[in-house]
């Protein structure tokens, strides 16, 4: 039967490898387009965005000035649409 013994050494230099690993993964994850960037946002992260009452943002919705879906009873505003719409100046 062979034995493999793990020194304090080792395992603190497996360990060292195992977080710059790790954390190489983390910010790769956290600097993609995919993570930082939504296409789609909840109506309180829209509201935020553009600086807007729920009404504003239930008028804009209904004349289809931005492009919005209902999903499970709670709406999605597309990111794009919004910012295409502050773009072209659409009135709040």
């Amino acid at each position: 039967m062979n034995l493999n013994l793990l020194t304090h050494e080792d395992f603190q230099s497996e360990m060292q490898k195992m977080r710059a690993e790790l954390l190489a993964a983390i910010n790769e994850a956290i600097s993609s387009k995919s993570f930082t960037q939504k296409e789609w946002i909840k109506t309180a992260e829209a509201r935020e965005f553009l600086t807007c009452t729920q009404n504003t943002l239930t008028k804009l919705r209904i004349q289809q000035k931005i492009t919005a879906r209902n999903l499970n009873g709670s709406w999605y505003y597309s990111l794009p649409s919004i910012r295409k719409a502050i773009d072209s100046s659409v009135q709040f």
